[in-house]
């Protein structure tokens, strides 16, 4: 069975925030880290978008992009 663009955006997106809590609970920054974070965050949100072009059933999309959009402010 194929997965949905939206279902990848919110693992993708679990991802990022996971790699950010690790960092955080770090003493030091690891870079690598935060580097996979936010490559993780920017995969969540193009694939939202991809599922909001493709026109997918479900509110999953939408939010995907609210959460996208509140980790950037």
């Amino acid at each position: 069975m194929k997965r949905p663009f939206s279902t990848w955006s919110i693992v993708f997106m679990v991802l990022g925030l996971v790699a950010f809590v690790v960092n955080w609970m770090t003493y030091e920054i690891i870079e690598s880290v935060v580097l996979v974070g936010y490559i993780f965050l920017i995969l969540g949100i193009i694939f939202s978008f991809i599922a909001f072009l493709k026109r997918e059933k479900g509110v999953m999309k939408i939010m995907n992009c609210s959460l996208s959009s509140r980790q950037w402010k």
